[in-house]
């Protein structure tokens, strides 16, 4: 997560998933929106003048596990199915504001580009089954 927020507990927080599927988030982190890019001779990390995380708590997350640096110790740990991906995230996120307590009541935002729309569609509507206790 990183934040460049005068009063980052009040900003809201966007979560970046990238497409692919299984490309790691810090594509985006480094070569789209973080505040951090590649130097165009590749040997170090500069400064972004513009950036979301002026604005915004940005939470990159690769999903799902076993895509980018993500990883498990167990084959029972890999989804095998969209509603295996979007427990393991709903999970995550539980944990997540359970440790930044203090941005749990901030503004959340899903987000993220080409095939990550299908996980952000399915982490909203598990939220919203979850939440209704049509699920369990």
């Amino acid at each position: 997560m990183t934040s460049l927020q005068s009063n980052p507990e009040k900003a809201p927080v966007v979560l970046w998933l990238q497409g692919g599927p299984g490309t790691t988030s810090l594509l985006g982190f480094f070569s789209e929106h973080g505040p951090y890019r590649v130097s165009k001779d590749g040997t170090r990390a500069e400064f972004r003048q513009l950036t979301w995380a002026q604005r915004y708590s940005m939470l990159y997350v690769d999903q799902p596990v076993g895509a980018g640096y993500s990883f498990t110790d167990s084959d029972a740990g890999y989804a095998r199915n969209m509603t295996d991906v979007g427990r393991d995230m709903l999970e995550f996120l539980q944990q997540f504001f359970t440790l930044f307590g203090e941005l749990a009541e901030n503004e959340f935002y899903l987000s993220g580009e080409s095939y990550a729309g299908m996980l952000v569609w399915t982490f909203s509507l598990l939220h919203v089954l979850l939440e209704s206790s049509i699920l369990s």
